[in-house]
């Protein structure tokens, strides 16, 4: 069971953000849902929180999400990064496995998919 954790829901786009967001704290007792629209966003609450998982989307108008991992994994080593895309995994999900994801989910993925996702990606080394 998952309790006492603190997301990040990482979006540009604010319905699939609040969302996914509501899903989470519905689905899991006692979890911190944070959202960030931004990679300056996302920066700022991974100094100032310590964060347990970040869903986070491919593409921002602010960059590619390949090049925030790498940032995000040295400010927080621990952290675990899902990400969530429109992209179909199998061609797109390598890369950024590469650079430190712990699990990759498409945005067509159903509830239980979700939930399967989260507790992987949390598991994962």
């Amino acid at each position: 069971m998952i309790s006492n954790k603190t997301f990040v829901v990482a979006d540009d786009n604010n319905i699939v953000r609040n969302g996914l967001s509501f899903f989470i704290k519905n689905t899991y007792d006692s979890v911190v849902v944070h959202e960030a629209a931004t990679f300056l966003d996302l920066i700022q609450l991974v100094e100032k929180e310590k964060i347990d998982l970040i869903v986070l989307d491919i593409n921002f108008p602010d960059g590619v999400s390949l090049g925030i991992i790498p940032t995000v994994k040295k400010i927080q080593p621990e952290i675990k990064i899902l990400i969530f895309s429109a992209l179909e995994e199998s061609s797109q999900s390598l890369p950024y496995f590469e650079a430190g994801a712990n699990g990759y989910l498409n945005k067509a993925a159903t509830g239980s998919d979700i939930e399967q996702a989260i507790i992987l990606a949390l598991k994962r080394a």
